[in-house]
């Protein structure tokens, strides 16, 4: 990674240091791109931790460099105005310029921490900007707040 305070964002994004992880896949109606869920668990403040570190890393990190599945690339970071949910979230975009023509490859990360639980949603698109649908952002991050209230 060509800047360490992408590597953090990546990190957090890819739920590294949880206890436990779990993934889910949307499909949406008229798209190839799915939309994703990422909701992993954290040992005791751990969570908070890692959600600081993602938002110091999301101050400085604004682009890096690395290899994917079609070859190196290059990242732009933006970050975007973050819902009010949970104990804490933030919002951020990532755009790659695709090899053949140019067109950008974007990604939107919505992250919102609750208790001791990160979950991460994610909407990607190619050659319009994403956004994972806010209602159901909310719905997932109400029913995962109230099931940590039951524990």
């Amino acid at each position: 990674m060509s800047d360490p305070a992408c590597q953090v964002v990546i990190d957090t994004r890819d739920a590294k240091g949880s206890f436990a992880r779990i993934s889910q896949i949307f499909n949406w109606k008229n798209s190839v791109w799915p939309g994703t869920s990422t909701l992993a668990s954290y040992e005791g403040g751990k969570a908070a931790t890692a959600f600081g570190r993602l938002r110091g890393g999301l101050k400085s990190c604004r682009s890096y460099t690395g290899t994917g599945w079609v070859g190196p690339y290059k990242a732009q970071l933006t970050p975007e105005k973050a819902p009010r949910l949970g104990d804490e979230a933030v919002r951020y975009r990532l755009a790659m310029p695709m090899p053949e023509d140019r067109r950008l490859n974007e990604m939107q990360y919505t992250v919102v921490r609750v208790g001791s639980v990160i979950v991460t949603f994610g909407a990607q698109d190619l050659g319009k900007p994403p956004a994972f649908p806010a209602d159901l952002i909310r719905k997932q991050v109400e029913r995962l707040s109230a099931a940590q209230r039951q524990h």
